[in-house]
């Protein structure tokens, strides 16, 4: 596999964004909702998305944000294509996770995801990954969230301390 490149979004990633998470998530974001985001990424206070590039093809993106008052990065959304899958590459977008928080003074990671990923053996579940990478579950079923999900879906929380 060629070497994958991480860069901040850009506006022309558009159209790219919009169809990895299309191809990667069962509830996509809106196209208004992503064309806001890239906007505002990495201004002060906003979450900051990051693309994933193999031979100038976008792979993968991730997108979080820092809360200072609780000293925490809570991913928001990562997505690899799934023939991308399983060569290291969502490792690579958590390490520039780690990075921005360490940066930010900021020493744990969050993410809480829906329980129709937290089923392992199916194709669709990220427990298995989480796990593999030093997350935990802290037990807490965050109760039909749905600020990035669309329709209300239980979830579980994950943390970890950055790893770099």
């Amino acid at each position: 596999m060629s070497n994958p490149i991480i860069r901040l979004s850009r506006p022309s990633d558009i159209n790219n964004i919009v169809s990895l998470d299309s191809k990667c998530y069962i509830y996509p974001f809106k196209i208004k909702d992503w064309q806001d985001l890239v906007q505002k990424s990495g201004h002060v206070g906003e979450p900051r998305l990051i693309m994933l590039e193999i031979l100038d093809r976008p792979v993968g993106f991730c997108m979080w944000n820092i809360d200072h008052e609780a000293r925490i990065t809570n991913i928001l959304r990562m997505a690899v294509l799934e023939k991308n899958r399983r060569f290291g590459l969502g490792r690579l977008l958590l390490t520039a996770c780690d990075r921005s928080s360490l940066k930010a003074g900021v020493e744990k990671l969050r993410i809480t995801v829906p329980d129709i990923h937290c089923c392992p053996g199916d194709p669709d579940d990220v427990s298995e990954f989480l796990l593999k990478t030093g997350f935990l579950t802290t037990g807490d079923i965050q109760p039909a969230f749905k600020q990035m999900y669309g329709d209300p879906v239980d979830g579980y929380v994950f943390e970890r301390r950055v790893t770099i």
